[in-house]
């Protein structure tokens, strides 16, 4: 009878322990990724503005291609959506919220399954020599108490995932045709 006790009291403590610690954890999230593409800001800008886009290059899909996506709005319009269900990556939404071209987007998304979260998205788009300095954060709120085990973790995975994002969406824009510009003067029209 002492030995069940025991293991009782051992597991209660354990019990106790583990809700005692998560309350001490972080209670958000914020991971930043950044990358350099060959580009002009305008042809980066385009690519992640366009959710259509996304389908190429973003870490989710390539993840799950079977996945369903549905895209809703006008493409690089606050408004427009991107949806998705899968097995492996659950199922949510990203809507752009605001966005002022070629600079930034800021997005939010919903997460329905494997559980209910909210985050932010959020894009810069920077003009530097030879391309654009391309900065993507992602942050949310981590509930009580499971959740924030997993905050610990975050960067790590999602990180990862992101940086996989970054260097596919480079390759596509580097892979992009170079537009000529041209003004007035370069045209000959005046």
């Amino acid at each position: 009878m002492k030995v069940i006790k025991g293991i009782l009291i051992t597991i209660g403590a354990i019990v106790v322990l583990f809700f005692v610690v998560a309350l001490f954890l972080p209670s958000s999230y914020t991971i930043e990724r950044t990358i350099v593409i060959n580009k002009p800001p305008q042809v980066v800008f385009g690519q992640v503005a366009d959710f259509n886009n996304w389908l190429a290059w973003n870490p989710w899909t390539t993840m799950e291609p079977t996945a369903k996506n549905t895209i809703a709005g006008e493409p690089g319009k606050v408004g427009s959506s991107w949806e998705w269900d899968g097995q492996e990556i659950g199922n949510g939404e990203l809507t752009i919220a605001a966005i002022t071209p070629p600079q930034s987007i800021h997005s939010k998304m919903k997460f329905i399954r494997p559980w209910e979260s909210t985050a932010t998205d959020d894009w810069t788009f920077e003009a530097t020599e030879g391309g654009t300095k391309v900065n993507w954060t992602s942050a949310g709120e981590l509930p009580y108490a499971l959740a924030r085990y997993m905050g610990l973790m975050m960067d790590s995975m999602l990180g990862v995932q992101m940086e996989q994002g970054l260097n596919d969406l480079k390759s596509i824009c580097e892979a992009l045709p170079e537009m000529e510009m041209q003004d007035d003067e370069t045209s000959g029209t005046n």
